[in-house]
């Protein structure tokens, strides 16, 4: 059964958000930066300068984008990889070989939950029962396709600081929502048991896009949780909130405050003239 998931619509509202205040800004001014002379409000900024200036958004976008591209060909070659050393496929359960105990959810068009031969191998059957339990929540409530979302939405816009704990907070609380799930009727210390054994093994190799049971920057929080320890989650850091509405503000104010623009030629030169102006 698929389960609807609110995170999937604050996330999804986040990246449209973004988009449209960053595109917002683009349409509005780059006609203006690409010209060869800016007369802005009586400051003349010559062509060399606009270029430097559109040279330095160019190169924070193509890095966004290089790490964006990289973070989804390291998502496809890890699952070339998986297919390769795919033993088994039941239903919606991959199994692998793998030494190392991994179990996570992964797919955004078609999410299954894989495990690795070394998983099967250190957990009792009740435990196993328990880490599919876990990863079911993953793949009905859509949580691969979120992540992905998020990750998209923290990468291309990094002047939005506030992001990068939302996604931490979501992974966190996550983990535990799908843990909960996992303990109900009784199996809270089966889910114990796994969560031991997952710490004292090598940590797996974690993926921004993929919910992992062993996820191991999530397990402190997780065990005090299902400890009753007093757990206090992890809230955004409000350094980076501030800074975060700080930068909407001025985006907001780029775009609303309302420019006046005549375009000019003389002498084989272009000139943009741009200025405040009262409505």
């Amino acid at each position: 059964m698929i389960t609807k998931n609110k995170y999937l619509w604050i996330f999804t509202t986040l990246l449209l958000a973004s988009s449209l205040l960053a595109g917002g800004v683009i349409v509005k001014y780059l006609p203006i930066l690409i010209h060869q002379t800016i007369d802005f409000c009586r400051v003349i900024i010559v062509g060399n300068t606009s270029k430097i200036f559109l040279a330095g958004i160019g190169t924070i976008g193509g890095l966004t984008l290089v790490k964006l591209g990289s973070m989804l060909w390291k998502m496809n070659i890890w699952g070339r990889e998986l297919k390769a050393l795919t033993v088994s496929i039941e239903s919606s359960v991959v199994t692998f070989r793998g030494e190392r105990p991994e179990a996570f959810c992964m797919g955004i068009f078609n999410p299954k939950i894989y495990i690795s031969t070394g998983l099967i191998e250190k957990m009792e059957q009740d435990e196993l029962a328990t880490i599919l339990r876990h990863e079911q929540y993953h793949l009905d409530h859509h949580d691969p396709l979120i992540f992905l979302i998020a990750y998209i939405t923290q990468s291309l816009f990094p002047f939005f600081p506030f992001l990068v704990d939302l996604m931490d907070h979501y992974r966190t609380q996550r983990e535990i929502m799908a843990d909960v799930e996992a303990s109900a009727h009784g199996n809270t210390p089966v889910l114990r048991r796994v969560l031991q054994k997952l710490i004292e093994s090598e940590p797996q190799t974690e993926i921004a896009l993929v919910p992992a049971i062993s996820a191991h920057a999530t397990l402190e929080a997780r065990i005090k949780v299902l400890t009753g320890e007093a757990y206090k989650p992890k809230m955004l850091g409000w350094k980076r909130v501030v800074l975060s509405a700080l930068m909407l503000v001025v985006i907001g104010v780029a775009i609303g405050i309302p420019i006046k623009v005549v375009e000019t030629h003389n002498e084989g030169v272009d000139t943009i003239n741009a200025c405040y102006y009262t409505v």
